[in-house]
């Protein structure tokens, strides 16, 4: 499948996969950060009691990989 879209493109198969192996490895970080994220929500909404509880969670999800 690469070799085939490398030649559709007009580039070569090993600069494809180089490209194809940065974007994995940024949307594996991305994909960490967004899915640390929703289990913070979840943990929140475990504790919650009553629907007040969870309208009271307020979500913001920040994809930035400067995240700590």
């Amino acid at each position: 499948m690469l070799s085939a879209l490398a030649s559709a493109r007009g580039i070569s198969l090993a600069d494809l996969v180089n490209r194809v192996m940065q974007k994995h490895g940024a949307y594996s970080v991305l994909s960490g950060v967004v899915i640390r994220q929703r289990q913070a929500l979840e943990n929140r909404l475990d504790i919650c009691e009553t629907i007040d509880d969870v309208n009271a969670i307020e979500v913001t999800i920040n994809v930035s990989v400067d995240e700590n």
